[in-house]
């Protein structure tokens, strides 16, 4: 089997991607709320004798909500099996840190309590299944750090 990188801006990348995705379930909520709109288009459908305009203008909205909603858990179900396939190189102990940093967005101190680690260990533990997912990872760290601060 070919070894799949994964670089921690793929991981970043995750977390970003799920909280856009919780976002757009909240305006999306909104929206429905907004008019007292149950979940079901077909039943907003049905509702929609009084004003025309801003019941279309919802209903538009919803529709192309749902339809950005539809293609980024596409994406981040796609981004999640690819992740979990290149976890199949690391520890039991490092897929546990990795789930639980990026997949549930834990905090370092609250990783290092569930693990039952101290922060260093916990730092230890990530940046060996970071070495493992991505080999480049942590090279020319420098240029690297130089870069990112311009």
């Amino acid at each position: 089997m070919p070894l799949i990188v994964v670089t921690k801006q793929d991981l970043t990348n995750y977390i970003s991607l799920t909280d856009e995705i919780m976002q757009l379930d909240t305006e999306l909520k909104e929206l429905y709320d907004k008019r007292g709109l149950s979940g079901s288009l077909v039943a907003i459908g049905r509702r929609g004798k009084g004003r025309k305009s801003d019941f279309s203008l919802i209903l538009a909205t919803i529709v192309d909500l749902e339809q950005i909603l539809i293609t980024k858990r596409a994406k981040l179900t796609e981004e999640r099996s690819r992740i979990e396939d290149a976890m199949d190189a690391l520890s039991s102990e490092e897929r546990q840190l990795i789930r639980r940093r990026y997949f549930q967005s834990m905090g370092w101190t609250r990783i290092g309590i569930a693990m039952e680690k101290s922060y260093a260990q916990v730092h230890r533990i990530h940046s060996s299944a970071l070495q493992k997912l991505d080999p480049d990872h942590g090279r020319n760290k420098a240029n690297k750090r130089y870069y990112h601060r311009r």
